[in-house]
Order: structure tokens, then sequence, then C-alpha cells
């Protein structure tokens, strides 16, 4: 009898210290939980935070980026003509529009130039860039763009002169064009353009826009 009370003595202090660490233990998982709620409540709120910002900048980009192509809206760029000393751009926008029948004048040119740094590759001759005066100005010549092949003008284009970002976007465009995925790409007024095979026109204004249309396969070429 003295063995079975002293027995069950034991068990009531080894259940009573059990149970006092398992309410010790209970009380720190309730803690912790706590806890970590509030750092997922936290990180949610930094993450909310940080997507926040993320958007403020990306609109803040697009706000520059128009704002920039705008100002650019009376330019063209000519690329592929040959460089040579003491030449004028002026006189070299001019005869190229005269070959192609364009009306300019002198007073239609605001300003010309090359761009980039002189004699690093006069292998590749450096781009002009035309100001016009206005962008009717500008028009007149851009419009008769497709004739400079027929005048001797191979290896010469006109170009809208575009920010960095939509340089970019028409690159990746025109390279999908390469890749047999779309029929052509083109910019329009500094927004990107891209057809398909089916003669829908996609504007493009990012690498992402670009990524997510769901081109149609290219139809097979007819039989001879």
């Amino acid at each position: 009898m003295l063995k079975d009370t002293f027995k069950d003595e034991i068990i009531s202090i080894v259940d009573s210290v059990v149970q006092g660490v398992l309410a010790g233990l209970n009380e720190k998982i309730t803690s912790l939980e706590v806890q970590n709620s509030c750092l997922q409540d936290k990180n949610k709120a930094l993450e909310d935070q940080n997507k926040m910002l993320i958007s403020r900048v990306a609109a803040l980009e697009l706000t520059t980026d128009q704002a920039e192509q705008y100002s650019r809206r009376n330019n063209l760029r000519v690329s592929g003509i040959r460089e040579v000393d003491s030449e004028s751009t002026d006189d070299i926008v001019l005869k190229l529009a005269a070959d192609i029948d364009c009306d300019l004048q002198l007073s239609d040119i605001d300003r010309s130039h090359r761009v980039g740094k002189p004699g690093l590759n006069r292998s590749k001759p450096r781009d002009i860039i035309v100001k016009f005066v206005s962008y009717r100005s500008r028009q007149k010549l851009y419009k008769l763009r497709s004739a400079l092949k027929d005048r001797g003008y191979r290896g010469t284009f006109l170009n809208e002169d575009l920010t960095r970002h939509r340089s970019k976007v028409l690159y990746e465009s025109r390279k999908a064009v390469k890749d047999g995925l779309a029929k052509g790409s083109w910019s329009s007024d500094g927004t990107i353009l891209i057809k398909d095979f089916r003669d829908t026109v996609h504007r493009v204004y990012s690498v992402e826009d670009l990524a997510r249309i769901n081109f149609p396969p290219k139809p097979p070429e007819p039989m001879q």
C-alpha cells in the first residue's frame, strides 16, 4: 500500500510538472504565432508598399518617355549616308529630299547634325538627326521614304527619332518579324506597331507587350 501511495504521488508530481511544461510551451507557441502573424502582416505591408513604389516609378518612367518622345516629334533620323570631311548635313538632307522629289527647303530645317563621337568607326557612318521647323515639314520627307531604294539610296533609311526605350521595343519587334512571327513592324508618331499574318496591327508599348501577343502561325507558301 505504501508503494502504491508513493507511486501515485510520483505520478501526480510528474503529471503536474508535465502539465506545467506543456502550458509553458503552449504559451511560447502562442507568442511565436502572434509574432509570426505580426511579421507576416509587416511583410505584406512592405510588399504592398514595394508594389506601389514600383507602380509609381513605372508611371513616372512612362510619363518621362512620353514627354521625351513628344519633344522629338519634329525629328527624323537618317542612317546609311557616307561621312566626308567638312560636310554639311543640311546639304546632304536637301539633296536626298530633291532626289526623291520632295519639295524641301532650307527654311524647313531647324538644324541637323551627326550623332555620336566622330572618327570611331568610319566604316559605319553615324546617323544624321534632322530637326524640322514643323511637324508638317518633317512629314513631307518622311512620307516619301519608300522611294529611297529606287533612287539609288540602297542602305539608306529614314526613321523616326525614337527614345531609347522605344528604339529597344522597335528592335525587338523587328526581330520578331525576322524570326517569321509577324509580317511587318514600324513606328508611327512614336508608337511601335507590328502586323501579324492575319493583317491585325498591334500597338506595342514594351517588350513585355510583345511577348504577350499570341501571333497566328505564318500561312504555308502557295504551291507552284
